[in-house]
């Protein structure tokens, strides 16, 4: 039950949808973010998404984006593996420098320094990339902070089958259509 009085039974998209304006500009740039072009793949994005929502303890956007990571290809179970042990999960040592830092900056964002952004650069990646990191970091903080600060209850087994289903599919855009009341 979430802490709304007006919306006692609101999942995220509902909560979206009271303020349209305010919603669809969140879930446009969740799917542009999230789908458009990156240095990243779909699935790496997505797995993104699912370590820091882990790292902030949000069962709701841990347990879609890792679903959604799998449905892209990400091997079953990393996204635990990650969890437990970063520096043991079998990821690449490119990636796993990515995810070094989106745990200090999702932990300790006011200590970052240019030798934080150097290993990404220092592992091959772009600066691109790193935006694109820090981005989806931000978004999903945002998100888990939502989602926790207003109590919305995580999902039944059978909506985040669906709403990995519908994501994985149509990217975020159905998201952003039914903000604006284009459909249910």
């Amino acid at each position: 039950m979430s802490f709304l009085t007006d919306m006692p039974d609101a999942d995220l998209k509902m909560v979206l949808r009271r303020e349209p304006d305010l919603g669809a500009l969140y879930a446009d740039y969740h799917q542009i973010l999230m789908r458009g072009p990156s240095p990243f793949s779909e699935g790496e994005r997505e797995l993104i998404a699912a370590y820091v929502s882990g790292l902030n303890a949000c069962d709701y956007c841990y347990g879609e984006h890792a679903g959604i990571a799998e449905a892209f290809g990400i091997e079953e179970g990393l996204i635990g593996q990650l969890m437990e042990d970063l520096e043991a999960a079998p990821v690449s040592d490119k990636f796993r420098a990515v995810l070094r830092f989106v745990h200090k900056l999702s932990r300790e964002s006011s200590k970052m320094t240019q030798k934080d952004a150097d290993s990404v650069y220092d592992a091959g990646w772009s600066p691109q990339a790193l935006y694109h990191a820090c981005a989806i970091c931000g978004v999903f903080t945002m998100s888990n902070l939502l989602i926790s600060g207003l109590g919305i209850p995580g999902q039944t087994k059978e909506q985040l089958k669906v709403n990995v289903g519908r994501l994985t599919r149509d990217g975020y855009n159905t998201t952003v259509a039914y903000i604006r009341g284009e459909h249910d």
